[in-house]
């Protein structure tokens, strides 16, 4: 299950509530330890990781040549 929670501090930690409705729903209870996978929202990694795995593959092009390339692929000059 997947939530949006915002951080907030707490003396000197920061923490996070997970509402009560997912609470109940998924049985946790005070003191219970639960994994929790950690992602800032708004931010993907399927770009980090699509060049990464192209890192070092092919000819490296700039802006401007990347650009010309996909007009004369589109409009078929």
């Amino acid at each position: 299950m997947e939530i949006v929670a915002k951080a907030k501090k707490w003396g000197s930690s920061v923490g996070f509530v997970v509402p009560n409705r997912i609470a109940d729903e998924l049985g946790i209870k005070a003191e219970n330890e639960f994994l929790v996978d950690i992602k800032p929202t708004g931010k993907s990694d399927v770009l980090k990781e699509a060049f990464g795995k192209c890192k070092g593959m092919g000819e490296r092009k700039t802006a401007q040549e990347w650009k010309d390339e996909f007009r004369r692929t589109l409009y078929r000059e």
